[in-house]
């Protein structure tokens, strides 16, 4: 299997959503998506990236930016727990059996990937100004 990485294409997947959907990237995607891997127990995804995000959410949803959470929690109630407190208002999903984990190769939490409309990925664990400035690229600000 090959490693996504900037310049591929995202690999589609699907998961549970809080509400005990089914929730696909394909379904979730905007004019730019960030796919957020996370955990309720990973203390940088919930002090640093959840915070920042939110601010990113807040700043750019309306002109097309998304967010997709991706959690590999391996319990539920820790995953909606985590949610509530840190009011996290993007689409999220739970991924127990760290099946989307192994498809994206990840090894480490918090990890990302920045993808374009077309699904197409356009960079990979994106931090501060340099993400912000590829999403105002993505969504044309």
């Amino acid at each position: 299997m090959e490693k996504p990485q900037t310049g591929f294409y995202a690999i589609n997947f699907s998961g549970t959503t809080p509400d005990n959907k089914q929730l696909s990237l394909e379904k979730a995607m905007g004019k730019a998506t960030i796919i957020d891997f996370w955990a309720s127990w990973c203390r940088p995804c919930r002090e640093s990236a959840n915070p920042f995000y939110k601010k990113l959410y807040e700043q750019f949803h309306a002109n097309g930016l998304n967010i997709i959470g991706i959690s590999s929690d391996r319990h539920e109630h820790f995953w909606l727990k985590a949610i509530k407190q840190d009011s996290v208002p993007w689409q999220q999903i739970i991924d127990k059996n760290k099946k989307i984990l192994k498809l994206y190769q990840i090894k480490k939490l918090p990890s990302m990937f920045l993808i374009d409309k077309k699904g197409k990925i356009i960079g990979k664990n994106l931090w501060g100004d340099e993400l912000k400035r590829k999403i105002d690229s993505l969504l044309h600000l």
